[in-house]
């Protein structure tokens, strides 16, 4: 290249950096304004949640009722303290069941009691809670927070599902289908409820906010056609997030997190659901104060077949030298050994096990392994007291579920020396083992 050439292409160089800026400029100013598809919030109206109409019941509803969360269902014996169904629900379907409330500590729902709903839907509303979102009076989360900004103005999902502290499961794509039955069971968008329209009956398509009395943001979310579709948020009086969801043609979808915080502003608890494209609920987490507490793993019919917990005890099969299984001396129990260990993180199989860890069988008798014999056989000492209602008290702090458990235990009046399994009692030796009412309820 000639001297002149090489002059000439360095005085244009300023105005081809110059150009290739601009063109970066410009690029991320169209992505911004129109970016994210067709139905990008940026792009669409946004319409004051007044001017619109929610199906379902009541007729007009906040947005923040089609949001699910989780719920434990506790209603009947005092099995259920051991083994007790989980679903996922949403504050609409909690509005006519008195004996669903609502926990605003973990931003969940328990029962304690059966209850009746109108749709057939597990749920229904508080007594003296109120809803998540803030929309209506009682002791449920404070609405509000987050003036202006469109979709995906809120905080990120803080970190739920990152990585675990104490060896918390993978992040593995979520599967399986849609239950209509059993403990992972959901309710449908049924009835057509969730559906916007404006007082004309048209069905929107629009960027819809909720704002509280203090004109404070509460909530916005995205419907396509009058059905839910994209990002959904809900966030507090300061601005916090709370939940944010994923919605597609009216169908939850992706991920929810779901936060909750102390007095002094910090988050406490975050939840995370992932959903299957079916969808249905495939796995859950949880996280207090920044580690993880719990999961909970759903099998195809929408069941929790898999928990993975913080224990201080474990058991197995109590078997003597020659591989027998031993038994209680009164009542020809089979036994397992209760082992105390250091708190650490474990996988349950709820096929074998029940929530804390302990037999699911109440006919179990307990030993424990005191060392061996001169002449090679294993010494047990047998029976010792089984698990007491006391001491599972202290399994529940390390769930997400303890003020339900708690209330629970309460209801049923169960003292805390008494224990959920039968007892090897000399007194009571002669009960008939094939009498249900042996076990009690």
């Amino acid at each position: 290249m000639s001297a002149a050439k090489q002059i000439s292409a360095k005085k244009l160089m300023p105005l081809w950096i110059g150009l290739g800026v601009l063109a970066v400029v410009a690029s991320v100013v169209c992505i911004w304004l129109y970016g994210g598809g067709k139905y990008s919030g940026a792009r669409l109206k946004e319409v004051n949640n007044d001017d619109v109409m929610w199906s379902g019941s009541p007729t007009k509803n906040s947005p923040t009722d089609f949001f699910y969360y989780a719920k434990i269902d506790l209603s009947g014996a005092k099995v259920k303290l051991l083994q007790p169904d989980f679903r996922v629900t949403r504050p609409l379907d909690e509005k006519d069941n008195s004996k669903s409330i609502w926990d605003e500590t973990t931003s969940s729902f328990y029962q304690l009691d059966e209850g009746s709903s109108e749709n057939g839907d597990p749920g229904g509303g508080m007594p003296g809670g109120g809803m998540p979102g803030g929309g209506m009076k009682g002791g449920g989360m404070k609405g509000g927070g987050m003036k202006g900004g469109g979709a995906g103005e809120g905080e990120s999902g803080g970190g739920a599902g990152e990585g675990e502290s104490g060896g918390g499961a993978g992040e593995g794509e979520p599967d399986g289908g849609e239950s209509e039955g059993g403990g992972g069971q959901m309710p449908g968008l049924s009835a057509g409820a969730g559906v916007a329209t404006d007082d004309n009956g048209t069905k929107l398509t629009a960027r819809i906010v909720e704002y509280d009395s203090d004109n404070n943001k509460i909530c916005e979310v995205i419907v396509v056609n009058g059905k839910l579709h994209g990002p959904g948020y809900i966030w507090d009086s300061e601005g916090r997030l709370l939940h944010k969801a994923e919605f597609k043609e009216g169908q939850r979808t992706g991920t929810s997190t779901i936060k909750t915080y102390d007095d002094a502003g910090n988050e406490t608890f975050v939840r995370k659901l992932w959903w299957s494209d079916v969808p249905r609920l495939s796995k859950e987490q949880v996280y207090r104060n920044g580690k993880i507490l719990w999961e909970a793993h759903l099998d195809e019919r929408g069941a929790v077949a898999i928990i993975k917990r913080w224990l201080v005890v474990k058991t197995k099969k109590a078997l003597d030298e020659e591989g027998e299984k031993v038994l209680t001396p009164k009542r020809d129990l089979e036994c397992v050994e209760l082992i105390k260990i250091s708190r650490s993180y474990q996988k349950l199989k709820l096929e074998e096990k029940n929530i804390h860890g302990l037999p699911k069988e109440k006919d179990t008798g307990f030993a424990e392994f005191t060392g061996m014999s001169d002449d090679g056989k294993k010494i047990y000492k047998k029976p010792i007291p089984p698990p007491t209602y006391g001491e599972l008290k202290e399994y529940f702090a390390d769930t997400p579920w303890e003020k339900a458990l708690l209330e629970k235990l309460k209801a049923l009046n169960l003292d805390d020396e008494d224990s959920p399994y039968m007892e090897d009692n000399p007194k009571d030796a002669d009960t008939d083992m094939n009498d249900p009412s042996a076990m009690g309820p």
